[in-house]
């Protein structure tokens, strides 16, 4: 109730959100593995809780640029992404030994069933850099040379053009 009221400011809204919620829903975000449809989920779940804090309908067809403008919250999407980066950055700056890195580099010795194989976290990463996230094994921290922040950005801005891409395609 303290998002839909009227009674409460906006400045006290949006920190109550960059405070509490986003972090419940990008818990564990670092492991994701990134997907459209995963991107799609947390854009339409941002966008449902700015209407609700601004108190739009979809009925009002108000642009989501106004909203963000208005809202002033930042893009769940990229602040995921960005901890995806760090957190592998994190990781690829660890010991061997440290299990975080050793189940990062885990392949089962079972077969895989057959089809597509389930994309992984580092499938985006590699798919970023155009590789194959298979050539690298347990040497997948070459991925990550050069700037973190840089890519981090690069890659938001490309998941973004998709989604842009695919709303044109929709209408």
């Amino acid at each position: 109730m303290l998002l839909k009221s009227r009674s409460v400011a906006l400045d006290l809204k949006r920190k109550f959100v960059n405070t509490c919620i986003l972090r419940a829903v990008l818990y564990g975000c670092e492991t994701w593995p990134w997907t459209k449809e995963t991107a799609l989920t947390l854009r339409s779940a941002q966008r449902r809780l700015e209407r609700a804090m601004l108190g739009v309908r979809l009925i009002d067809r108000v642009s989501a640029k106004i909203i963000r403008s208005r809202t002033g919250l930042k893009d769940w999407i990229h602040t995921a992404l960005k901890r995806k980066w760090n957190y592998a950055k994190k990781i690829s700056l660890c010991r061997d030994e440290m299990w975080a890195n050793v189940t990062t580099g885990w392949l089962p010795m079972c077969k895989r069933s057959k089809g597509r194989s389930k994309t992984r976290w580092l499938d985006d990463i590699a798919k970023f850099r155009q590789r194959d996230s298979k050539e690298f094994g347990n040497g997948w921290t070459t991925l990550l040379d050069g700037c973190i922040n840089k890519s981090t950005e690069l890659f938001a801005k490309k998941t973004r053009r998709i989604l842009c891409y695919r709303d044109k395609r929709v209408k």
